[in-house]
């Protein structure tokens, strides 16, 4: 659900940190990483199909688990997300939608879509074919970039 918060996404702002400078840069730049994981699994499951291959990738949301993930957040942060964590889920419970997705023969042939608590949910907006494409030529690029060093 994170993804929500990056609605303003500038994906030609990925990869800069001054994006996240500021009191909220920590949430910001965890928001616009869970927007990139959606349309990652977009994109991916576009290509897949288009190659014919057998395979279908989806994304979801676990919901929110205690977990170390705040382990380099300001204290701020890190207290927001542990009292979100009290009302959560446990480790069971967060790898639920996981499992289903790998596993059931319900969602075989799906793809391209999120899910939370075993079922399709919404996206926001900007979660579009179009951006999911964008981000796949971004990050095409920078890895070309490294690779190239």
């Amino acid at each position: 659900m994170a993804h929500s918060y990056a609605q303003d996404l500038d994906l030609n702002a990925v990869g800069k940190t001054e994006v996240y400078d500021g009191w909220f840069g920590e949430q910001k730049a965890y928001a616009i990483s869970k927007s990139c994981n959606i349309l990652h699994s977009l994109e991916l499951d576009r290509r897949l199909q288009e190659e014919g291959i057998d395979v279908r990738a989806n994304s979801c949301h676990p919901g929110v688990i205690s977990t170390d993930l705040t382990r380099h957040m300001n204290l701020f942060s890190r207290l927001s997300f542990k009292i979100l964590a009290y009302f959560g889920k446990n480790i069971q419970q967060g790898a639920a939608t996981t499992v289903y997705l790998a596993a059931s023969p319900d969602v075989e042939n799906i793809g391209g879509k999120y899910f939370s608590d075993c079922a399709l949910a919404d996206t926001y907006p900007h979660i579009t074919a179009e951006n999911a494409k964008k981000l796949w030529e971004i990050s095409e690029s920078m890895v070309e970039s490294i690779i190239s060093i």
